[in-house]
């Protein structure tokens, strides 16, 4: 019998430890463990950029589980919006870290997006809830960047004048003003690499920029 225990104690270690090993399962599995154990203190939001950064919640939340990614593929600056209002901002978060805007509506303009972001990110601040704005993400494609460009300027003054954190992402992933290569899957998306890069800076951004606004949030970090 205590064979049989042993025996079925290392299958079940082998089975946790392959699941570990795939993205999406690790990561459905922290954020299970976030919701019942240690509630929604720091928010990431977005689009497949933020999504597919599959450890970013565990590696900032760790074992406190405080940390969430809400992000969803293909969401553009309005459906991050709704998403906020039905899914976000009712967890009572004490941090929002937010990045939007490679994905478009069509006919939008680049006022439209802009203002729609504004927008999106009063309606945090108007519940008290702290921000950290991650700069957009530049591509492979000149066209497209000349876009995200524009949008990352105006975002960036916009939390300059509201004193909103602002991270600048392309400094770390970008050269000659495009997204280096080597970082990328397809141009767009970050590979592994990538992620890596982009989360050794980013971490302890988070960490040292991070502005309590509420009591019950002095000790997140």
């Amino acid at each position: 019998m205590k064979t049989f225990l042993f025996s079925l104690n290392i299958l079940l270690i082998l089975v946790i430890t392959s699941l570990l090993k795939v993205d999406n399962i690790r990561s459905e599995i922290y954020s299970q463990l976030v919701l019942y154990l240690g509630g929604v203190k720091v928010a990431f939001v977005g689009d497949s950029l933020t999504r597919r950064n599959s450890d970013l919640a565990m590696l900032v939340g760790g074992m406190s589980f405080h940390s969430k990614n809400f992000a969803i593929d293909g969401y553009t600056i309005p459906q991050i919006q709704r998403q906020l209002t039905d899914s976000v901002i009712p967890k009572s978060p004490c941090l929002g870290v937010v990045m939007a805007g490679t994905n478009r509506q069509e006919g939008d303009s680049l006022a439209e997006n802009t203002q729609k972001y504004k927008n999106m990110l009063a309606s945090l601040t108007a519940q008290n809830i702290s921000i950290i704005v991650m700069e957009t993400f530049l591509t492979d494609n000149s066209d497209v960047n000349n876009y995200i460009n524009q949008l990352n300027a105006n975002i960036k003054a916009y939390a300059l004048d509201k004193e909103i954190v602002y991270f600048p992402s392309n400094d770390y992933l970008s050269d000659e003003h495009a997204l280096i290569s080597r970082f990328s899957l397809d141009g767009v998306h970050l590979n592994q690499t990538g992620y890596e890069v982009l989360n050794q800076q980013l971490l302890p951004y988070i960490k040292q920029n991070y502005i309590s606004r509420r009591r019950e949030c002095n000790n997140i970090f």
